[in-house]
């Protein structure tokens, strides 16, 4: 092999070598499955009323209008989470990285004696970087694979790239010096692989290590006072995840409890899901403390359990939503639950602290983000659409088209159209024994016109008569697949 083509071999690493460590991160943000896949299941979770409570609860000084509702959070979501939020970080990176990996190609061409010119990093230097650049290829991989990127972890090895010289130096150098005994001072032989493997430590791992060396190099003596994280009481929540929150500085219930759930999820990768879950574990876990896991035999694991018993308690016995063996069923859950902790006596005291934890407006909030963008349940306030005017907004929806079609109102039309809205209705009200949510209302007006467009656009019919017998069942069994009666 040339010289020239030895020189060309380690400048080729160097790009690889390179292009390895950005790659993960860009392939996260531009890939389907990475960036683009978080945002869209965390916008599929929000209804227009989980959207409002959202900017009611965590920006109360800016709620949008109801119709620029989802405009809004779009546009925020993108300022406070969009992919510009990397741009910065990328390019810190891209700078580090190049700057570290071309000063090692140009060191190790010098050193077999094919490099230009006679400059080069000291062994013990290109060790400590390498061994920091190791531990971050190795983190962005990891996280690539989980689809587990965020800004600060892209700054987290700018950062470690950074450091990794100085302390590759200061802990081969306090090595040595433990080395204690005349000539066993260690060589530089023994520091170079030292600097390496002491690279390829995590970040909090390398910041333990020195503080410990500090500590006894100062005679502070150990730092033995860490405490079992709050965390840990709920759930799921295990020492790793607890420390992952307490990185965001989520350390205690009440603060995972109220926080912002979007900007959780996004700052500590965990999936939004399971940051509402635990969210929802801590509402409770605020009233009853450590004893949240004895209830969970009793289904009682969050505040969104407690909510769905209270509104079946709640529920008017005449009322067909929920069974008598349902009702029976959570009775027997608060029953339970109250001589698990105690109250057995006092059962109605118990309940009181359940009604405090469902009447919460954050737990209304996880109610409903947790898949009830379209809830069919009925809600703890009585406050609803009569049945009346639902169908009077469907038989405004009907007029207005066939006014913008300048389509006149027959007495035929009048009577298909007077059957297609009351089978529309009773159909809402074998679902929903009350009122549908808004979602369904929109839904009706909307598949309501579709309908009306085929009829208008009949050839043979300038009118709705042909639809009476035909185009009604088509619809609540293809058009309208949610409310069609089940077969």
């Amino acid at each position: 092999m040339s010289t020239l083509e030895f020189y060309l071999l380690i400048t080729f690493a160097q790009a690889l070598a390179w292009a390895a460590v950005l790659l993960p991160s860009l392939f996260f943000l531009i890939f389907p499955s990475g960036w683009k896949a978080r945002r869209d299941k965390i916008f599929c979770s929000f209804s227009t009323r989980a959207l409002k409570l959202y900017y009611q609860l965590y920006f109360p000084e800016c709620v949008p209008d109801a119709d620029k509702l989802f405009d809004r959070f779009r546009s925020d979501f993108g300022k406070y989470h969009g992919r510009r939020n990397f741009v910065v970080p990328y390019v810190l990176l891209t700078i580090a990285a190049s700057v570290g990996l071309w000063g090692t190609a140009q060191s190790v061409a010098v050193w077999m004696g094919v490099g230009v010119g006679g400059l080069a990093f000291p062994p013990l230097a290109v060790a400590s970087f390498m061994g920091g650049y190791t531990w971050v290829l190795f983190d962005h991989q990891s996280r690539r694979r989980s689809g587990d990127f965020t800004p600060g972890d892209l700054a987290n090895g700018v950062f470690r790239l950074i450091i990794a010289i100085p302390f590759g130096y200061a802990l081969t150098a306090f090595a040595s010096t433990g080395t204690t005994g005349p000539g066993n001072s260690m060589t530089i032989t023994g520091a170079i692989p030292l600097a390496f493997l002491i690279g390829v430590f995590p970040t909090n791992t390398v910041f333990t290590i020195a503080r410990r060396i500090a500590s006894k190099q100062l005679g502070l003596g150990e730092d033995n006072t860490a405490a079992a994280n709050e965390l840990e009481i709920l759930q799921n929540v295990g020492k790793t995840n607890a420390e992952r929150f307490q990185d965001e500085g989520v350390t205690t219930i009440a603060e995972l409890a109220w926080t912002d759930p979007i900007d959780l999820s996004i700052r500590t990768n965990f999936d939004f899901n399971y940051v509402v879950d635990c969210m929802s574990q801590s509402l409770l876990a605020i009233y009853i403390g450590s004893d949240i896991k004895k209830l969970s035999p009793v289904s009682l694991r969050g505040a969104q359990e407690v909510r769905a018993l209270v509104m079946t308690l709640q529920c008017d016995p005449a009322d067909e939503t929920y069974s008598k063996i349902e009702r029976d069923a959570a009775q027997g859950a608060v029953n339970g639950a109250a001589k698990i902790l105690g109250f057995e006596t006092n059962v109605n005291a118990f309940f009181n602290t359940l009604l405090f934890v469902a009447e919460d407006p954050y737990t209304e909030f996880l109610w409903e983000i947790w898949g009830n963008a379209c809830d069919d349940s009925p809600e703890i306030e009585i406050n609803r659409t009569p049945w009346s005017t639902i169908n009077a907004e469907l038989w405004v929806t009907a007029r207005s088209f066939l006014s913008s079609r300048k389509l006149t109102l027959t007495s035929d039309m009048e009577k298909a159209l007077s059957q297609i809205i009351a089978n529309a209705v009773g159909e809402m009200r074998k679902r929903y024994p009350q009122t549908p949510p808004d979602p369904m209302l929109n839904a009706a007006n909307t598949n309501l016109q579709m309908l009306l467009q085929r009829g208008a656009d009949d050839a043979s019919s300038k009118n709705l008569t042909t639809l009476e017998a035909t185009a009604l069942a088509k619809w609540m069994k293809d058009v309208w697949p949610f409310v069609a009666p089940a077969t």
